[in-house]
């Protein structure tokens, strides 16, 4: 759990792991999360989530961070 915040694609395979990705599991279900999960962050952030799905989890997240940092070093 303590390597999440610092290496997104360790939550995003785990999440797979979870919930699962096969033909026997809910066909996307570890995409909506991630989906969920960054639009309620850049929400959070006051950004607008425009993504083409699916997103590459660990990427967007970290653009999202990026953008907020530069953001606030400005102000």
């Amino acid at each position: 759990m303590e390597n999440v915040p610092k290496n997104l694609s360790y939550f995003s395979t785990g999440l797979r792991d979870l919930i699962g990705s096969g033909r026997n599991q809910m066909l996307g279900v570890a995409c909506i999360v991630e989906e969920t999960i960054a639009e309620a962050l850049a929400n959070k952030i006051g950004k607008r989530f425009e993504a083409q799905s699916p997103i590459n989890f660990s990427e967007y997240i970290q653009n999202l961070k990026q953008e907020y940092i530069r953001e606030n070093r400005l102000r």
